[in-house]
């Protein structure tokens, strides 16, 4: 019962951060992904969506583990090279 409490108390998470990233849950783990072409408005999605994440979290009375987070950029070859 207690991972299906889990799931509804953090069901509406993905709502919060719907304008700047897809969220996918998968039990207790939650990924945020954050697609864009230009660097500028990758950094601006990415900060938004952490600002979201975080007043999520205060309101819910929840705190996010920073032992447990990580965060991972993807990049093509040609976008690399215009960083």
């Amino acid at each position: 019962m207690g991972p299906l409490l889990f799931l509804l108390y953090i069901n509406d998470l993905p709502v919060v951060t719907a304008k700047n990233a897809k969220v996918v849950l998968y039990a207790d783990d939650t990924s945020l992904i954050i697609a864009s072409t230009n660097y500028t408005e990758f950094v601006t999605k990415l900060n938004n969506v952490l600002l979201d994440v975080q007043e999520w979290f205060r309101d819910n009375l929840l705190f996010l583990n920073l032992n447990k987070t990580t965060y991972l950029q993807f990049l093509t070859k040609r976008a690399k090279n215009s960083i």
